[in-house]
């Protein structure tokens, strides 16, 4: 994601980070604009940091209880492939356990 605007108020510009502000000339006008990016806040990256990622690897494989044991299927962040496999998860537990543990990655 990333963000563009112009602020108008003097309090906004004076606390804004001014390695993200730029004077861009507009017609016969120069506007400042504060622009950010998040990259590496989306889901693709959300999901691969519940895995222990980003990893140095080329190919991840995760088996996970979450996903039936037929399940098979994979995709990619940055450089790493994630190879997804489904398995029968036969021990109980409740919802509080696999959240804190992370076991359990759901797509």
């Amino acid at each position: 994601m990333q963000i563009t605007f112009a602020p108008h108020e003097i309090n906004t510009t004076n606390n804004l980070d001014q390695t993200f502000v730029s004077k861009v000339p507009v017609f016969n006008s120069v506007v400042t604009l504060y622009t950010h990016s998040y990259l590496g806040f989306g889901l693709m990256s959300a999901r691969e940091a519940t895995m222990g990622g980003p990893d140095a690897q080329h190919t991840v494989t995760v088996s996970t209880a979450c996903m039936p044991a037929s399940f098979s299927g994979h995709w990619e962040n940055g450089r790493t492939k994630y190879v997804l496999e489904g398995f029968v998860f036969v021990q109980s537990c409740d919802i509080e356990q696999v959240y804190k543990s992370k076991s359990c990655v759901c797509l």
